[in-house]
């Protein structure tokens, strides 16, 4: 590769896809006049919106206290966004070798990071992922990662592996966070993209002070003037929410996560798959909706991407 190619627009450029979908999760045809859908709601605060700003927005005081991080990983100040609910950075754009590859200024060897050179695609995305959890653990300190919070993660890699995607959502004490992930795009070996959604401070207790069955008793008086006929297994979840505004006087403060209980009922003469947020602690019933994704025709879905970064 000659040179890396940045392109940092707040706009973003729009990459297109299919969304496939599993046939498990997709009912072909959304049913109509499904009264159990009247019950839905969700409590104020579930919709989280985007607050990652770049340096050029965000005060003098708190660039300067900003700044050395993005030096210290190696990133230009006009390359990183930055969480301010979290207080965290949200998105970065690098150059930052992590395995060989051909990238821009790539000069690692397998045998000089202790391991040999990865045999089959299993292995090469293996490698990759323990590479990208070593850089989450030495940079904590301008991450805010905590590794142990890492959850299961996903890694796809293609063209022969010359672009890695790698993502794992987050973990508290055994706890799943919802909508709260980290991950990470290689390209020839280096890391080119990295982000994080919803990774801020949880500080709320992870022992339930109600049980499942508790929590699917308040879903049903929800329903009450329906029919129950099963429920799916309950699961106890950190939901993240919003906490105030997105600004720098509520720099890392800007979320709030409850212990909620996920309890699914089947309701009588409905085809929804329905989910109540229950919360643990306080009882009280955050959401009510419907989980299946329906579609009813093949559509393209634009992902708009803030940066791009060849290696």
């Amino acid at each position: 590769m000659n040179r890396t190619t940045l392109n940092w627009t707040l706009a973003g450029l729009g990459a297109c896809a299919l969304l496939f979908l599993p046939a498990s999760a997709v009912a072909q045809v959304p049913p109509e006049g499904d009264v159990v859908a009247e019950r839905g709601f969700a409590a104020p605060g579930l919709y989280i919106p985007n607050a990652h700003q770049p340096l050029s927005r965000l005060p003098a005081d708190l660039v300067l206290r900003l700044q050395p991080q993005l030096d210290a990983l190696g990133v230009g100040g006009n390359l990183g966004l930055y969480d301010l609910r979290a207080g965290r950075w949200g998105g970065l754009v690098a150059a930052t070798p992590l395995v060989p590859g051909a990238g821009v200024g790539n000069n690692l060897a397998w045998a000089a990071l202790g391991q040999p050179a990865p045999v089959g695609d299993a292995a090469y995305q293996d490698a990759v992922w323990q590479a990208f959890r070593t850089y989450l653990q030495a940079h904590q300190a301008q991450l805010g990662i905590d590794t142990a919070e890492l959850g299961s993660p996903s890694v796809g890699s293609y063209e022969n592996g010359r672009l890695v995607h790698v993502s794992a959502g987050r973990v508290v004490n055994g706890v799943p966070v919802r909508s709260s992930m980290v991950s990470g795009t290689l390209n020839s070996g280096n890391l080119v993209l990295f982000g994080t959604r919803n990774w801020g401070t949880i500080d709320v207790a992870t022992t339930p002070a109600l049980s499942a069955d508790q929590a699917q008793s308040i879903v049903a008086a929800h329903l009450a003037g329906f029919t129950i006929t099963g429920w799916r297994k309950a699961q106890l979840v950190l939901v993240p929410t919003a906490s105030g505004d997105a600004s720098p006087a509520n720099e890392g403060q800007g979320y709030d996560y409850r212990l909620a209980w996920a309890v699914g009922p089947q309701v009588q003469g409905s085809l929804g798959g329905w989910e109540g947020l229950v919360d643990a602690h306080s009882g009280e019933l955050l959401s009510f909706s419907d989980t299946n994704q329906y579609l009813e025709h093949k559509k393209v879905i634009c992902v708009i991407f803030s940066v791009s970064n060849d290696g």
